[in-house]
C-alpha cells in the first residue's frame, strides 16, 4: 500500500481505516497530493505535521483539517502561500490577518477590515493586470472608489473597471 499511495495519493480512498490511520502511510499520500489528507483519520487530519506536509503540496488540503488546525497561523499561512484560495477554509480570525491574507487569490475570503486597507491600494497600483482585475473584484467599494485607483484605471483601461 506504502507504494501505491506514493505513486497517486488518492490511493488511500480505497486502504483500510486501520491503515487510513498509519502516520507513514498517510504522510507518503498527502506527500503525492495533499488533498488525499480527506481520507486520513481524524487524528492525522489534526497532526501539525501531516497538515502543513498536506497544504504546502495543496494549500486547499486546509478543507481537510480539523477546525483548531484551521485556526494555526503557520499552517494557514503555508497553504494560503500555496494556494490563496484555501484562505477560505482557514478560521475567521485568520481571515483579517493581513500577512496571512495579503495574496490577491485570498482577497476574496479576507476579512472586511483587509479588502478596506489602504495596502491594497498599493498593491493595485503596482501589481499586474491580472492581480489588478483581483482586486476590483474583491476590494471594498471605497478601495475601488479611491481615486489613485480611479485615475489608474483611466490611464490603463481596465476592462470591467468602476470607470467604464
Amino acid at each position: 500500500m506504502f507504494a501505491a499511495v506514493s505513486e497517486d495519493g488518492f490511493s488511500l480512498d480505497y486502504a483500510s481505516n486501520y491503515l487510513r490511520k498509519n502516520y507513514d502511510i498517510v504522510l507518503a499520500a498527502i506527500s503525492n497530493e495533499g488533498t488525499a489528507l480527506y481520507y486520513a483519520a481524524k487524528h492525522l487530519r489534526s497532526n501539525f505535521q501531516i497538515v502543513l506536509a498536506a497544504v504546502s503540496r495543496n494549500g486547499l488540503a486546509l478543507q481537510f483539517a480539523v477546525d483548531f488546525v484551521r485556526a494555526n497561523f503557520q499552517i494557514v499561512l503555508a497553504a494560503v502561500s500555496n494556494d490563496g484560495l484555501a484562505l477560505e477554509y482557514a478560521d475567521k480570525a485568520l481571515q483579517a490577518n493581513y500577512e496571512i491574507a495579503n495574496n490577491e487569490y485570498a482577497l476574496e475570503f479576507a476579512a472586511e477590515v483587509i479588502k478596506d486597507d489602504e495596502k491594497v491600494i498599493a498593491e493595485f497600483i503596482y501589481g499586474t493586470q491580472e492581480q489588478q482585475h483581483i482586486i476590483l473584484r474583491f476590494a471594498s467599494q471605497r478601495i475601488r472608489s479611491h481615486p489613485e485607483i480611479l485615475e489608474s484605471q483611466r490611464g490603463n483601461k481596465i476592462k470591467g473597471s468602476v470607470v467604464e
